[in-house]
C-alpha cells in the first residue's frame, strides 16, 4: 500500500483557534475531558495544569510562523485581547437562567397535557378518518397506523418526551461541568457563593424532575 507524507504550515492564528476549540468543548459540548485533551494532545508535553490556564485564558498560545513553533506565555491584556478568556461566573449565571426558563416552559406544556388526560380519565382522544376505520375493519391496518403516526396529539406527546429527555440530559451534563469547574478553578469559587448557587441549580433540576414523575 502506497503512503505519502503530507507537509503543512501552521498559521499565526493557530493558537487562537486551538484555545477557541478547547473552550467550545467545555462550554457548548459540555465535555471538560475533551477540552483538556484538545490542548494537551496538540501541544506535546503540555501538563494538565498549564492546559487549564490556557482554557481559562490566563495563558495564551502563540505561534512562531518562521520556526513553526508554539509558545505558551502569561496573558497580557495589552497584546492578547483577541485571545478568548473565560468568564465563568457570567457563563454560569446565563446557563442558570436558561435552564430555569426552559424548565418552566416545559413544565407548563407537561401540565397542560396531564390536565387534559385527567379530564378524560387518563386517556387522550384521537380522531380517525372514516375511510381509515373502514379499511381497518376490512383487515387493512396500514391507513389507520399512518393516521396515528401523523396525529397532532401524538406528535405533541412525542415532542414533549424528546424535549424533556434532552432537558434532563443537558442539565445532568451541566451539573458535571459545574463540579469539574469547582475542582479545576477553586479560586473562582472562593470569591462567589458557589455552594449556594450550585445547590440552587441542582434544586431546580430535582424540582422539575419531581413534577413530571
Amino acid at each position: 500500500m502506497k503512503t505519502e507524507t503530507l507537509h503543512f504550515r501552521v498559521g499565526s492564528d493557530a493558537g487562537l483557534l486551538l484555545m477557541t476549540i478547547a473552550q467550545e468543548h467545555l462550554l457548548y459540548t459540555l465535555n471538560p475531558e475533551k477540552a483538556v485533551k484538545t490542548i494537551t494532545e496538540s501541544l506535546s508535553g503540555c501538563p494538565v495544569s498549564m492546559a487549564l490556564k490556557i482554557i481559562k485564558g490566563d495563558m495564551v498560545v502563540l505561534v512562531d510562523e518562521e520556526k513553526q513553533e508554539f509558545s505558551v506565555i502569561d496573558r497580557d491584556e495589552k497584546f492578547h485581547s483577541i485571545f478568548p478568556k473565560l468568564d465563568i461566573p457570567e457563563w454560569y449565571k446565563r446557563k442558570h437562567k436558561e435552564i430555569g426558563e426552559e424548565g418552566r416552559e416545559l413544565y407548563r406544556a407537561i401540565e397542560r397535557l396531564m390536565n387534559e388526560m385527567a379530564k378524560n380519565n387518563g386517556m387522550i382522544e384521537i380522531n380517525f378518518p372514516y375511510k381509515s376505520i373502514m379499511k381497518f375493519a376490512d383487515g387493512n391496518i396500514d391507513p389507520i397506523f399512518q393516521d396515528f403516526k401523523y396525529e397532532d396529539k401524538i406528535n405533541e406527546i412525542k415532542d414533549i418526551i424528546r424535549i424533556t429527555k434532552n432537558y434532563l440530559d443537558t442539565t445532568q451534563k451541566l451539573w458535571i461541568v459545574m463540579d469539574w469547574l469547582q475542582v479545576s478553578f477553586p479560586r473562582i469559587f472562593d470569591i462567589y457563593d458557589w455552594e449556594g448557587i450550585t445547590s440552587n441549580f441542582y434544586g431546580r433540576r430535582c424540582y422539575f424532575f419531581s413534577k413530571i414523575c
